[in-house]
Protein backbone atom coordinates (compact mmCIF):
# COMPACT_ATOMS: atom_id res chain seq x y z
CA UNK A 1 0.00 0.00 0.00
CA UNK A 2 1.35 3.40 -0.97
CA UNK A 3 0.73 6.34 1.37
CA UNK A 4 1.04 10.05 0.68
CA UNK A 5 0.44 12.86 3.17
CA UNK A 6 -1.14 16.24 2.31
CA UNK A 7 -1.99 19.41 4.20
CA UNK A 8 -5.12 21.42 3.46
CA UNK A 9 -4.66 24.97 4.76
CA UNK A 10 -7.06 27.60 6.05
CA UNK A 11 -5.13 30.88 6.04
CA UNK A 12 -6.59 34.19 7.32
CA UNK A 13 -10.25 33.31 6.71
CA UNK A 14 -13.20 34.87 8.54
CA UNK A 15 -15.52 32.68 10.60
CA UNK A 16 -18.58 34.37 12.02
CA UNK A 17 -21.48 34.74 9.59
CA UNK A 18 -22.91 31.23 9.18
CA UNK A 19 -22.38 27.67 10.31
CA UNK A 20 -20.92 25.23 7.78
CA UNK A 21 -17.79 23.39 6.67
CA UNK A 22 -14.51 24.90 7.78
CA UNK A 23 -12.73 22.30 5.65
CA UNK A 24 -14.18 19.39 3.67
CA UNK A 25 -12.15 16.70 1.88
CA UNK A 26 -13.54 14.45 -0.86
CA UNK A 27 -12.16 11.00 -1.71
CA UNK A 28 -11.99 9.91 -5.33
CA UNK A 29 -13.62 6.74 -6.62
CA UNK A 30 -10.46 4.62 -6.37
CA UNK A 31 -8.88 5.72 -3.12
CA UNK A 32 -9.38 6.32 0.58
CA UNK A 33 -7.72 8.52 3.18
CA UNK A 34 -7.08 8.87 6.91
CA UNK A 35 -7.50 12.09 8.88
CA UNK A 36 -4.20 12.55 10.72
CA UNK A 37 -4.59 15.97 12.33
CA UNK A 38 -6.74 19.11 12.46
CA UNK A 39 -5.72 22.45 13.98
CA UNK A 40 -7.68 25.69 14.20
CA UNK A 41 -6.81 29.00 15.82
CA UNK A 42 -7.69 32.67 15.45
CA UNK A 43 -6.14 36.08 16.00
CA UNK A 44 -9.07 38.48 16.47
CA UNK A 45 -11.15 37.42 19.47
CA UNK A 46 -10.15 37.80 23.11
CA UNK A 47 -13.47 36.40 24.29
CA UNK A 48 -13.65 32.92 25.77
CA UNK A 49 -16.27 30.86 24.03
CA UNK A 50 -17.23 27.28 23.53
CA UNK A 51 -18.18 26.84 19.90
CA UNK A 52 -19.56 23.50 18.79
CA UNK A 53 -17.67 21.75 15.98
CA UNK A 54 -18.29 18.37 14.33
CA UNK A 55 -15.98 15.88 12.65
CA UNK A 56 -18.28 14.20 10.13
CA UNK A 57 -18.13 11.41 7.59
CA UNK A 58 -20.37 11.79 4.57
CA UNK A 59 -20.62 8.20 3.27
CA UNK A 60 -23.51 8.08 0.80
CA UNK A 61 -24.72 10.23 -2.09
CA UNK A 62 -22.37 13.10 -1.26
CA UNK A 63 -23.36 16.55 -2.47
CA UNK A 64 -20.42 18.98 -2.70
CA UNK A 65 -20.81 22.16 -0.68
CA UNK A 66 -21.12 25.63 -2.20
CA UNK A 67 -20.35 29.25 -1.37
CA UNK A 68 -16.75 28.65 -0.31
CA UNK A 69 -13.78 27.84 -2.48
CA UNK A 70 -11.52 25.02 -3.60
CA UNK A 71 -8.27 24.40 -1.72
CA UNK A 72 -5.28 22.62 -3.23
CA UNK A 73 -3.87 19.96 -0.87
CA UNK A 74 -0.11 20.52 -0.47
CA UNK A 75 2.14 17.44 -0.30
CA UNK A 76 4.15 17.19 2.93
CA UNK A 77 6.91 15.49 0.92
CA UNK A 78 7.74 17.87 -1.96
CA UNK A 79 8.60 14.85 -4.14
CA UNK A 80 5.02 13.53 -3.99
CA UNK A 81 2.66 14.00 -6.90
CA UNK A 82 -0.53 16.06 -6.75
CA UNK A 83 -3.20 14.72 -4.42
CA UNK A 84 -6.00 12.49 -5.63
CA UNK A 85 -8.33 13.94 -2.99
CA UNK A 86 -10.03 17.28 -3.50
CA UNK A 87 -10.82 19.85 -0.82
CA UNK A 88 -13.00 22.88 -0.18
CA UNK A 89 -13.16 25.48 2.56
CA UNK A 90 -15.90 27.64 4.06
CA UNK A 91 -18.87 26.10 2.24
CA UNK A 92 -21.97 27.35 4.04
CA UNK A 93 -19.86 29.69 6.19
CA UNK A 94 -19.21 32.06 3.27
CA UNK A 95 -22.74 31.54 1.92
CA UNK A 96 -24.22 28.68 -0.03
CA UNK A 97 -24.53 25.31 1.65
CA UNK A 98 -22.30 22.88 3.53
CA UNK A 99 -21.56 19.48 1.99
CA UNK A 100 -24.31 16.94 2.60
CA UNK A 101 -24.94 13.24 2.42
CA UNK A 102 -27.85 10.86 2.74
CA UNK A 103 -25.95 9.06 5.52
CA UNK A 104 -23.93 11.62 7.52
CA UNK A 105 -22.14 10.21 10.58
CA UNK A 106 -20.88 12.57 13.28
CA UNK A 107 -17.73 10.87 14.59
CA UNK A 108 -16.73 13.44 17.14
CA UNK A 109 -18.93 16.27 18.31
CA UNK A 110 -16.54 18.62 20.07
CA UNK A 111 -16.01 22.17 21.29
CA UNK A 112 -13.60 24.81 20.02
CA UNK A 113 -12.46 27.50 22.44
CA UNK A 114 -11.17 30.47 20.38
CA UNK A 115 -8.66 31.47 23.04
CA UNK A 116 -7.01 28.03 23.24
CA UNK A 117 -7.55 26.85 19.67
CA UNK A 118 -8.66 23.43 18.49
CA UNK A 119 -6.61 20.27 18.00
CA UNK A 120 -7.66 16.85 16.75
CA UNK A 121 -4.68 14.53 16.89
CA UNK A 122 -5.32 10.78 17.25
CA UNK A 123 -3.11 8.94 19.71
CA UNK A 124 -2.29 6.18 17.23
CA UNK A 125 -2.95 5.31 13.58
CA UNK A 126 -5.70 2.96 14.78
CA UNK A 127 -7.59 5.98 16.15
CA UNK A 128 -7.60 7.88 12.84
CA UNK A 129 -10.90 8.36 11.03
CA UNK A 130 -10.80 6.48 7.69
CA UNK A 131 -12.73 7.81 4.72
CA UNK A 132 -13.58 5.23 2.03
CA UNK A 133 -13.65 5.83 -1.75
CA UNK A 134 -16.37 8.29 -2.91
CA UNK A 135 -16.96 9.48 0.69
CA UNK A 136 -16.16 12.89 2.17
CA UNK A 137 -14.98 14.18 5.55
CA UNK A 138 -16.01 17.53 7.00
CA UNK A 139 -14.65 19.61 9.87
CA UNK A 140 -17.72 21.76 10.52
CA UNK A 141 -18.53 24.82 12.58
CA UNK A 142 -21.89 24.35 14.34
CA UNK A 143 -21.92 27.44 16.61
CA UNK A 144 -21.31 30.81 14.96
CA UNK A 145 -18.66 32.90 16.78
CA UNK A 146 -19.47 36.43 17.88
CA UNK A 147 -17.61 38.55 17.06
CA UNK A 148 -16.22 37.18 13.80
CA UNK A 149 -12.77 35.58 13.92
CA UNK A 150 -9.82 35.74 11.57
CA UNK A 151 -8.92 32.06 11.57
CA UNK A 152 -5.93 29.94 10.62
CA UNK A 153 -5.51 26.19 10.59
CA UNK A 154 -5.06 23.05 8.60
CA UNK A 155 -6.08 19.44 8.15
CA UNK A 156 -3.48 16.76 7.44
CA UNK A 157 -4.65 13.64 5.61
CA UNK A 158 -2.94 10.50 4.39
CA UNK A 159 -4.03 9.01 1.06
CA UNK A 160 -4.37 5.22 1.03
CA UNK A 161 -4.28 3.22 -2.20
Amino acid sequence: MSERVYTIKLNAQTLGTNAGDILCVYAGSGMAFKVREIRLGQTASVTIGNLAVDLKTLPATVTTGSGGSSVTPDPVNPSDVAATITARMLDGIAGGAAASSSGTVIHRPDVYNPINGYLYQPLSPDDMIIIKPTWAFSFSLVTIPSPSQLSYGYMTVEELF
